[in-house]
């Protein structure tokens, strides 16, 4: 029995599943390690003076004459044509946080139901469309979208932002149509014999079996609101966010070789990224796993 074992332990498939688990290991080790690197060197370098950056610029761990006025230079200069201060920008990014987020916490979950639970030409006709359009690269709409946000009179508007947000045909839909999808039927049968309407069901009994993966969905969309820095660009540039203000920092500082400026605020930047994964990861995964991706 023994000897057995030990043949099965040095046969060349038993050894070759421990080498593919060994190299698999450690490739996303520095795969990982590569991420962190590059994260402590951009906040190490945040810390620097210009001068000691620009003689050394691998040589983050040379701390000598460490100081934090690079963030305060980017909290007090102002940037841009609107000449908007960091904290400006902070409020600007919160704004289209929280209305642009809550749209597509409500919208996307709506026509996900309808087509999950109304099976019609029109519902499979509107998931094929959002699949299709998953394939054509978006930045193809770039320039029809702008002319027709100028057209309209939205553009440079909260309410064109907004009005960006608030489609119901998205990747989001495909998400939500899965999850109600998987939602017994018997929940709204119930209600329904109580003398509940559609509205009622949706709202009292669906959307809030839902709430795990519209959470997961909603800290998705605050960490992809948060670094977009090219909407605002192109249809906001009046009230630049968090964004923009550091691709223009970023822009600036490369013109006058003053790098460490940049750093810190991405450091800035990616910190709320950072904190926000970390808090709500599990959460993330959980909800995408469970309810998004089954049917």
């Amino acid at each position: 029995m023994t000897k057995k074992i030990e043949s099965e332990f040095k046969s060349p498939a038993h050894i070759g599943d421990i080498v593919y688990k060994v190299l698999v290991t450690l490739g996303i080790f520095l795969f990982s390690f590569s991420f962190v690197l590059v994260l402590v060197w951009m906040a190490l370098n945040s810390l620097r003076v210009q001068k000691s950056y620009f003689n050394k610029p691998y040589a983050f761990w040379d701390l000598k004459g460490a100081t934090f006025d690079n963030y305060v230079q980017i909290f007090t200069m102002k940037y841009g044509a609107s000449r908007a201060t960091m904290w400006v920008m902070l409020k600007n990014s919160l704004v289209m946080i929280v209305v642009c987020t809550l749209l597509q916490a409500v919208i996307p979950v709506i026509t996900g139901y309808v087509v999950a639970r109304y099976r019609t030409k029109l519902g499979s006709l509107a998931e094929q469309f959002v699949i299709i359009s998953m394939v054509i690269p978006a930045i193809g709409s770039t320039a029809s979208t702008y002319a027709f946000m100028t057209a309209i009179k939205l553009k440079n508007t909260w309410a064109g932002i907004f009005l960006m947000n608030a489609g119901g045909i998205g990747f989001g839909m495909l998400l939500y149509k899965n999850y109600f999808a998987s939602i017994s039927w018997e929940y709204a049968e119930s209600a329904f014999l109580d003398g509940a309407g559609n509205l009622r069901v949706f709202f009292n009994i669906m959307y809030p079996q839902a709430m795990p993966l519209i959470v997961s969905m909603g800290i998705l969309s605050v960490i992809g609101l948060w670094n977009d820095y090219m909407t605002p660009y192109l249809y906001l540039n009046s009230k630049p966010t968090v964004a923009l203000g550091v691709y223009t920092i970023q822009t600036i500082a490369e013109g006058r070789s003053a790098m460490p400026q940049a750093f810190a605020a991405m450091s800035f930047m990616t910190v709320f990224v950072l904190i926000l994964y970390a808090s709500f990861s599990k959460t993330i995964m959980s909800s995408m796993s469970v309810g998004g991706l089954k049917g």
